[in-house]
């Protein structure tokens, strides 16, 4: 599954430049919600990188019944929530000095 998300990313940011100016200095991670709190997690959410840039944008993914999973979503689910979706708006905007601090953060 992380494969996947990692393929798709790629592709994704091999392509970024043809509808963006350019790209967030903030990277982006996947990983797994801890076991506990996958069966009443989504599938998949982000959460921004930290102000000072030092720790990436993540994309939390669910392991949790791997094989109920159709495989196809992954493509839906990596453009939606990392690359170009809510990473690009969440490090753009915090990226931004710019804009005030509520649209920043």
């Amino acid at each position: 599954m992380e494969a996947e998300f990692d393929r798709v990313r790629d592709v994704a940011l091999a392509h970024l430049g043809t509808a963006f100016l350019k790209p967030p200095k903030a990277k982006v991670e996947f990983r797994f919600y801890e076991s506990y709190a996958a069966p009443d997690k989504p599938a998949a959410e982000y959460t921004g990188p930290s102000r000072d840039g030092r720790r990436p944008g993540t994309v939390y993914l669910n392991d949790s019944d791997l094989p109920s999973r159709p495989t196809y979503t992954s493509e839906a689910l990596e453009l939606h929530e990392g690359i170009p979706g809510h990473h690009l708006q969440v490090a753009l905007a915090s990226e931004n000095r710019a804009l005030p601090d509520f649209r920043r953060y």
